[in-house]
């Protein structure tokens, strides 16, 4: 039951009005959205919000009533923005990276200074419980502490030169413009992730979210734009562009990127779901049990964003680990054993190629296996794009050498000697 109400328009040039619930009011306004009659949220931001193209409703999953409209980005829009983004990657490089760990610091506070409404927004434009929510606001927090101390440690290498009076510096650069284009199940923690380690690097980023979540990438940017503003830094340096499956092509498919993040599930993963849901706000959690394992039949290799488990049922772990990686997700595994040699062949060079590989202790005699779906972690070079269809794959994306692929490595050769030889013996003299 809905208790409270403010009204207010859901279409432009129409005199209709709705009932905001009071829950939405307080989330809304404690994170600066306006709600008010006839209000339309402005969904580009690159240093000035705007927005002049098709209208989004978002609408809360539970409950089904239309939070707010959003004006998406236009293709001038979006054009503008990427062309700000380049601008801004121009100045944020030659920002120290020291510097940009302590802009960094004052983004994470401000996060935690707003991490129980964001999980709440979250909770209501994309519908987890409100503390899966929280804990997600509080995954951004975690990896903005992280690129807090990395800042001060992204360094390179000195490599032994062949040639006598000469060194090789292997040397980190900023990369430029890196764009994050995330899915709805994950609103804020996906960016997250990407924000903190390319703004470390010396990036900018620009963030292309779900349009079904268009209020948590609202709400984060403005926090973050916030905190770029009081320290002088262009807004553009974190970019938002909302809009539908034209705008993310759009965006790929643009020279001033040099680096795409595509994270989530499949393409039609999202349509799917909703169709699948007939309308209603759920889909009834479903344990299924196929007479056989069968990796070619859609009910193993097809992902769904919905609360369905399929089981196999093995007799050598070998069998099971081939399943695991016949499949083209694999962003989290478990092993549930009490055997310590299943371990080592589960963490081994023929066990899991999952993104996040896991043993928990088995309180019984046999052994299972634990699959979460999602696409695996992957990368191509595109011309001189790179493209890393990241996924969700969480191991890969913030472990440790993860702040690598957000930078331009430099290879230098120094000749401090008073000659000029050449590699591998070569010799251009006249009697060579």
């Amino acid at each position: 039951m809905l208790s409270g109400t403010a009204s207010i328009r859901v279409r432009s040039g129409h005199q209709l009005s709705r009932l905001l619930s009071t829950r939405a009011s307080t989330v809304l306004a404690a994170l600066d959205i306006d709600t008010s009659e006839g209000s339309t949220v402005l969904g580009v931001y690159d240093g000035t919000w705007k927005g002049s193209g098709e209208v989004l409703e978002s609408v809360c999953p539970t409950t089904g009533e239309v939070l707010a409209r959003v004006r998406a980005a236009s293709p001038q829009e979006l054009q503008s923005a990427l062309k700000k983004s380049r601008e801004a990657y121009k100045f944020f490089r030659s920002v120290p990276a020291p510097r940009r760990g302590e802009i960094l610091r004052q983004i994470r506070e401000a996060l935690a200074a707003k991490r129980d409404a964001l999980g709440a927004l979250i909770s209501l434009e994309m519908g987890k419980i409100r503390t899966e929510g929280v804990g997600e606001v509080q995954e951004f927090v975690d990896i903005a502490d992280y690129a807090v101390g990395l800042s001060r440690m992204m360094n390179g290498r000195v490599v032994a030169s062949e040639r006598p009076g000469h060194s090789i510096l292997e040397v980190p650069n900023p990369l430029g413009v890196v764009a994050v284009l995330s899915a709805f199940n994950f609103p804020v923690a996906v960016y997250g992730w990407n924000l903190a380690l390319s703004l470390a690097a010396g990036n900018a980023t620009l963030w292309k979210p779900s349009p079904s979540t268009p209020l948590c990438s609202v709400a984060v940017t403005k926090i973050v734009s916030a905190v770029l503003e009081k320290n002088g830094i262009p807004g553009a340096v974190a970019g938002l562009v909302i809009g539908g499956k034209e705008v993310g092509e759009a965006v790929v498919e643009s020279s001033d990127v040099d680096m795409e993040i595509l994270c989530g599930g499949s393409p039609f993963a999202e349509s799917e779901l909703q169709s699948e849901m007939h309308g209603g706000n759920w889909v009834k959690p479903t344990v299924a049990i196929p007479t056989k394992v069968d990796l070619q039949d859609a009910i193993w290799s097809t992902e769904t964003f919905a609360p369905v488990l399929c089981v196999g049922v093995f007799d050598e772990l070998e069998e099971a680990i081939e399943w695991n990686n016949g499949v083209p997700q694999g962003l989290s595994s478990s092993l549930w054993t009490r055997d310590l040699r299943n371990l080592g062949k589960w963490i081994g060079p023929a066990g899991s190629d999952a993104g996040i590989v896991n043993v928990r202790k088995q309180h019984h005699s046999f052994v299972s296996i634990c699959q979460t779906l999602d696409f695996r972690s992957t990368s191509e070079q595109v011309g001189q794009k790179l493209v890393l269809h990241l996924v969700g794959t969480r191991g890969r994306e913030s472990g440790g050498d993860a702040w690598k692929q957000y930078v331009r490595w430099s290879a230098c050769t120094i000749n401090f000697s008073d000659e000029a030889p050449l590699a591998q013996g070569v010799n251009f003299s006249a009697t060579a």
